[in-house]
């Protein structure tokens, strides 16, 4: 679930992981949020887990671009008496400050945000040097830290 601009970034890049892993995510798979509001949250958790699908198998897991999403996850998660890690497993990124007072701890993706800030500067520096606009790629390594919101794979009819 992710927010429309940076969030679809997000999202790729979980797509791309998946695809060098051989696993095709389906659209489907996948909500845009249409606005920042926790009953946005929800709804596409209830949509996502709502109803098993077609093969009566239900998502067992979650990807939310953002910690604060995956925080408003667990709450819905769990006001569908579905809980967390146990049928659902929620992932987070940021590692924001709050992840590990959540109940569970939440899993997340960390990104090095000493790096982040350091190339932006040194980009802003050099794009107001030329006078004109940068148009290049970055990718940065990130750390997916483990906490309680995540359990091992298992059937989704387990």
């Amino acid at each position: 679930m992710w927010p429309s601009g940076w969030g679809e970034a997000r999202a790729r890049g979980l797509r791309s992981v998946w695809a060098r892993n051989g696993v095709e995510l389906p659209a489907a798979h996948g909500r845009a949020l249409p606005a920042l509001e926790e009953e946005c949250v929800a709804q596409a958790v209830h949509e996502l887990l709502g109803d098993p699908g077609a093969g009566g198998e239900r998502s067992t897991a979650l990807f939310c671009d953002a910690d604060w999403v995956a925080s408003h996850a667990i709450r819905a998660t769990r006001s569908m008496r579905l809980r967390v890690p146990e049928d659902v497993s929620i992932v987070g990124f940021d590692d924001a400050s709050f992840a590990t007072v959540l109940d569970p701890p939440l899993t997340t993706v960390r990104q090095p945000i000493r790096e982040l800030s350091a190339l932006a500067v040194a980009l802003l520096v050099e794009q107001l040097s030329l006078g004109e606009p940068i148009s290049r790629s970055y990718g940065l390594p990130c750390e997916l830290v483990i906490r309680g919101t995540t359990a091992p794979a298992k059937s989704a009819t387990e």
